[in-house]
């Protein structure tokens, strides 16, 4: 039996300087689940064939350490590919999604993947008030 397979390749990270000022701008939405703040902004009519792009941020200010910037960033990714496939995306649009480290110290991986969950269902909840 073949089990599904739940990967995050490079190709799902946003890495352009300009998607990522877009998607910082003032009209993108944003939530905060702690220990994360998730901003997200949907791109209509978009010629790439990802429904969704994604980066993960732990900001020096608030992990003084490499190491735990490196933790955090690690249990954000692992949290989110795990439940990737719960995004709801309509067609002919592409998601660009930043999940941000908000918490001054590392927490468990069970608190950060709630807090996955919970800025995930924020986005479908807001994509299905849109359509």
């Amino acid at each position: 039996m073949n089990k599904p397979r739940f990967t995050l390749r490079k190709a799902r990270h946003i890495c352009l300087q300009r998607h990522i000022d877009e998607l910082f701008k003032s009209d993108s939405h944003a939530s905060v689940s702690f220990p994360l703040r998730g901003v997200w902004r949907l791109r209509h009519n978009d010629t790439s064939t990802l429904p969704y792009r994604v980066m993960f941020v732990a900001p020096k200010r608030k992990l003084r350490h490499a190491v735990d910037r490196n933790r955090a960033k690690r249990l954000m990714r692992e949290a989110f590919r795990l439940n990737q496939q719960r995004l709801a995306l309509p067609p002919q649009t592409t998601l660009h999604f930043a999940l941000l480290w908000v918490a001054p110290v590392t927490l468990p991986y069970p608190k950060v993947e709630k807090a996955v969950l919970s800025l995930i269902q924020k986005v479908n909840k807001q994509l299905a008030e849109n359509r």
